[in-house]
């Protein structure tokens, strides 16, 4: 009777470990329908079709990617400057363009859920949709490691972006975008460029050849305004004291 009641015990306790697995699965890991449907200018409420007027006719994107908040505020009167962290008060750019340009600066911290590899975050940033957790595998670059995804993941896109986008709505309307960065963006974007300089992120003992080819070819850029209406620079989160 004994041996009965704790295998009755055992068997129950299993199958709610098995439940409980089951619900956060399918919970934590849902996967994401991407609606192919495009958004229009049309509006149906004026019968119209419309635009917002744009602010500006030129744009510089600046992505840093893993800067921290911490990093960018600089802290004011502090007591113990000696003891602080060697990050605090190191980027003053921010501070400085607050106080010399309060109407045309806006700093905020802005809060993301998981999964935040970079992958996710640029396809949020771009589509303003939310990515699935079972997303990250798509910032692995492993031959292998996606071929294996493949198999057991075959239903998650790991090739360019097909979601509505606007880089993809800039484009319709003539506007040349430039890209600089991390070689993920063209990747997931490889037809929205008018030109691109793609770097290769993946070297952990390069903290700074991203960041210094963007610098080198956003100088030029710079001085040849007619051939670009937006320019994308992606900086990488390994070499974070530059000179902004």
């Amino acid at each position: 009777m004994r041996t009965r009641k704790i295998v009755f015990l055992y068997i129950v306790y299993l199958i709610f470990q098995i439940l409980g697995f089951f619900f956060f699965f399918k919970g934590f890991f849902k996967l994401k329908h991407e609606s192919q449907n495009k958004s229009s200018p049309f509006n149906h409420l004026l019968n119209k079709t419309s635009w917002f007027n744009s602010s500006f006719n030129k744009s510089i994107w600046m992505i840093i990617d893993g800067l921290r908040y911490d990093f960018a505020y600089y802290q004011n009167n502090l007591n113990e400057p000696k003891r602080l962290p060697l990050y605090i008060n190191q980027m003053p750019v921010f501070s400085r363009m607050m106080e010399e340009k309060p109407e045309q600066t806006l700093f905020f911290q802005a809060y993301s859920d998981p999964p935040t590899v970079t992958t996710q975050r640029i396809k949020s940033l771009t589509t303003g949709n939310l990515p699935s957790f079972l997303e990250f595998t798509d910032n692995f670059d492993g031959k292998e490691v996606r071929f294996i995804l493949y198999d057991i993941l075959p239903r998650i896109n790991l090739t360019q972006v097909q979601e509505d986008n606007i880089l993809d709505h800039l484009k319709q309307k003539g506007k040349k975008i430039i890209f600089m960065g991390v070689d993920i963006w063209t990747r997931l974007y490889p037809n929205s460029f008018e030109k691109a300089f793609p770097f290769d992120s993946y070297s952990a003992l390069d903290l700074d050849s991203v960041d210094t080819g963007i610098i080198s070819a956003l100088n030029p850029l710079l001085e040849h305004q007619n051939e670009w209406d937006l320019i994308i620079c992606k900086y990488s989160k390994k070499y974070l004291k530059f000179d902004l």
